[in-house]
């Protein structure tokens, strides 16, 4: 049994119910919130979403409201109605990178990494900005998405890399830049590289705006990817973790019976 936590950030070793590494005071995995706190952001972006649904109907003009409604509800996971506001956001401000970025970012996870409207939002912001990293990861992220995806070349997993890395650099904090890397070394049958990306990515997501939902998929998959390794305690803790943020992720409660069968 693993007995030691290598930590996500430093590489610092540390014992495995640590929740922080003594090294550099990362979080091993995040501090999740209660099931009562997470329903009282819940509540409080809801009411927000509603106060700014007023709001437009007295200005339907207002492009940083609808933006703050796209905001929230992205973080609600209303994927669909995030997109819609967030559209009408960058019509009504084109110049926004922030708007911009978010509306590629929801549309990555709404419809794929790989979409083509996630490549055109951060070539966007980059005209706007060509200093603006956040953006061009996204560009990095959507083509190796687009790489694993399309490409037939024998070199496909090693452009996709190329990509993946290329977006970890610019934007070190992008979950899913580590996520599709991850994603990546499994289908290479490298699952400890796998599981180093993986859980760089869970940690990270917690910092990120994405909902819970979304970020138990992340913790599930260091989960699952700790049971083909053949480390239970490993799988165990993420994937408590995972049903701590979404306690309805089938995926994550259907690995945790098999490991306590």
């Amino acid at each position: 049994m693993n007995e030691n936590y290598v930590c996500p950030g430093c590489g610092g070793v540390a014992e495995l119910r640590a929740e922080r590494c003594e090294f550099c005071g990362n979080p091993f995995v995040a501090a999740l919130k209660s099931g009562a706190a997470v329903a009282a952001d819940e509540a409080t972006l809801l009411k927000q979403a509603a106060d700014l649904e007023t709001r437009l109907l007295r200005n339907p003009n207002d492009g940083k409201a609808h933006y703050e409604l796209g905001q929230a509800y992205h973080r609600l996971g209303q994927y669909m109605k995030a997109q819609q506001q967030l559209k009408l956001a960058v019509a009504l401000g084109p110049g926004k990178t922030d708007w911009l970025y978010l509306l590629a970012w929801n549309t990555g996870i709404m419809q794929g990494w790989e979409c083509a409207e996630v490549e055109t939002c951060a070539k966007t912001a980059l005209s706007v900005d060509p200093k603006f990293k956040p953006a061009e990861a996204l560009l990095h992220l959507a083509r190796g998405a687009q790489a694993v995806l399309y490409d037939r070349s024998g070199s496909a997993a090693k452009t996709a890399l190329d990509e993946f890395r290329a977006a970890i650099e610019l934007d070190p904090k992008n979950a899913y830049g580590f996520y599709c890397a991850g994603c990546v070394y499994e289908q290479l049958d490298d699952l400890e590289q796998a599981a180093d990306y993986f859980r760089k990515a869970a940690v990270l997501s917690t910092q990120d705006f994405a909902p819970n939902k979304e970020d138990a998929r992340l913790f599930a998959r260091v989960g699952t990817i700790y049971c083909k390794l053949d480390r239970p305690e490993d799988a165990r803790k993420y994937l408590t973790e995972a049903l701590t943020l979404d306690p309805d992720n089938s995926g994550a409660q259907r690995m945790l019976s098999l490991l306590d069968a």
